[in-house]
């Protein structure tokens, strides 16, 4: 009999309390599963391909796999219409739209990614249809030289910013000072999704007024599906970049990683 996903987290929930296994025990059932996992472009090979065409993407990490497995995230609960939308993007094969995902590396892991894997990693397999995606990471694990290659899909472009109210993501930042104009469309900084319609439909308004424009979101979730719809039935190039301002602070100046920010989205 198959367990279901809640069940599943019940039966984790219990094993915590009463025979909690080692790192080494969750290490050896995590490695069944990695010929099970897709194949993962490199942050390298995924940042030259955005460079050198002119491809959308949306990236999905642990908080997007979350919600396709029916749990509510820090600033998002849980919705079967998001849920739906994130299945759909993350198996699709639109070639406008490239669909990044975290690497599965059991090595080395800390003690927060190897509990998200032991837990989730059966029913996160089940999820892909597709064998091969880019890299989720390329927002979050760049040298300095790798971001300014980043740097290069804006210069002297007409930017759309799709950002939450009182979000950590910086439109003033550095990484930006080489763009042509930028204008800034807000969504809610929780449950995001719940205006998504609305959303999209300011952002295709919006870039009707700008020749050829290039967007950049940092909505969480609503962000994946957000930069899959403008690329893919709208011919807008669109970049899901989440939380990238604040990993360069931590890069180049050592600041906070953005978990231990106020605001996470």
């Amino acid at each position: 009999m198959k367990t279901s996903y809640k069940l599943h987290k019940i039966q984790r929930s219990l094993e915590r309390r009463i025979a909690p296994k080692s790192s080494q025990q969750k290490y050896t059932y995590l490695l069944q599963y990695k010929k099970q996992y897709p194949n993962v472009y490199s942050i390298s090979d995924t940042i030259k391909k955005l460079v050198n065409t002119e491809k959308s993407i949306s990236r999905f990490g642990d908080g997007e796999f979350h919600l396709c497995l029916g749990q509510s995230i820090n600033f998002q609960s849980f919705s079967p219409s998001l849920q739906k939308r994130l299945k759909e993007v993350l198996n699709s094969s639109n070639q406008e739209c490239e669909i990044a995902i975290i690497e599965y590396v059991i090595e080395g892991m800390t003690p927060y990614t190897q509990e998200f894997w032991y837990e989730n990693i059966s029913f996160i397999t089940k999820l892909f249809k597709k064998r091969q995606y880019h890299n989720a990471r390329i927002s979050r694990q760049l040298t300095q030289e790798q971001f300014l290659m980043l740097k290069t899909l804006w210069q002297n472009k007409d930017v759309i910013f799709i950002t939450g109210k009182g979000s950590i993501f910086d439109i003033n930042h550095e990484l930006f000072d080489n763009i042509k104009s930028h204008v800034t469309i807000y969504g809610k900084s929780e449950n995001a999704w719940d205006n998504y319609d609305a959303l999209l439909m300011e952002t295709i308004e919006e870039s009707k007024k700008i020749e050829n424009p290039l967007v950049i979101c940092s909505l969480g979730p609503t962000a994946t599906v957000l930069a899959y719809d403008l690329s893919t039935k709208h011919q807008i190039r669109a970049l899901d970049l989440g939380h990238m301002t604040n990993i360069y602070d931590r890069v180049v100046y050592g600041k906070e990683k953005p978990e231990k920010l106020p605001n996470k989205l």
